[in-house]
């Protein structure tokens, strides 16, 4: 099947963009690299049209709007995509340190909250 332009404007989100999950699909098609901070490769939608691919692809490309970091982050690159974990890694090598990163936020966010609700539980304990 032939990427068209009409596949691509059927892959945009509600806000008329593109997720993560997407460009995972678009790097893995064009045999690029992406990092975390800049997701796009370069001229993707110009490459991307007239390329010939299997129909999966298109239909994974569509689907994947509903895929955004966070889930990337929670279900993993291979669930959202179908792209395999091995081949995930050599297209964004820097996903692992963005994971931890997020673990860390994550526990702040348990321990404070946890603060927190230990703090309201003394102050009406005391009166």
């Amino acid at each position: 099947m032939i990427f068209t332009n009409e596949f691509i404007e059927l892959g945009r989100t509600e806000s008329k963009g593109f997720t993560k999950a997407q460009m995972y699909i678009v790097a893995n098609l064009l045999g690029e690299t992406i990092t975390s901070e800049y997701i796009y490769p370069k001229n993707w939608k110009e490459r991307l049209t007239g390329l010939e691919v299997s129909d999966v692809w298109v239909t994974r490309f569509i689907k994947a709007k509903e895929y955004t970091a966070k889930h990337i982050m929670r279900m993993g690159v291979e669930r959202c995509t179908g792209i395999p974990k091995e081949q995930a890694e050599l297209i964004c090598n820097d996903q692992r340190m963005l994971s931890e990163k997020a673990k860390r936020k994550a526990d702040k966010r348990i321990k404070k909250k946890a603060l927190k609700i230990a703090r309201k539980r003394a102050e009406k304990l005391s009166t």
